[in-house]
């Protein structure tokens, strides 16, 4: 400990433990995307600098005893431009499911046409036949005279 104070002297704090801090934070928090850093990867991102910094600390005569993550806040320009690409990814999946909900209604409409179109099959099949026996019942009716 007296090699810290006759090293850093009173400087350890600012020129150590906040510049060692803020490199290794904006290190670790450029691997993860911002929904990671403020939900599901919070934890990973805290051992990983609580891993860093505690190493950085301990080569320079100091030990890291905890570390907590909090207030996690962007600039105005990042949380605009995070605000505007969660925007555009809602308008993207708002425009695949138009996309879908058409492609359903297509073939919603192709299914009805070959309904239809069977159903005329049949309809001009039942025609055809009842004219055929129509037909042959003149025959058979002339051929008696």
């Amino acid at each position: 400990m007296v090699d810290v104070h006759i090293f850093w002297q009173d400087r350890y704090s600012s020129d150590l433990v906040r510049s060692q801090s803020r490199g290794i934070i904006r290190d670790a928090v450029s691997q993860f995307n911002v929904e990671q850093v403020i939900s599901n990867k919070r934890f990973e991102l805290v051992a990983y600098i609580n891993e860093e910094l505690g190493i950085k600390f301990e080569e320079n005569g100091l030990t890291l005893v905890d570390f907590v993550l909090r207030n996690i806040t962007f600039s105005p320009e990042y949380a605009a431009s995070v605000e505007q690409k969660q925007i555009a990814e809602q308008e993207a999946k708002q425009a695949a499911f138009v996309v879908e909900q058409k492609k359903e209604e297509a073939k919603q409409v192709i299914e009805t046409a070959k309904g239809d179109s069977q159903a005329a099959v049949i309809a001009a099949d039942g025609r055809a036949k009842a004219r055929l026996i129509e037909s042959q019942a003149e025959a058979d009716a002339f051929s008696l005279f």
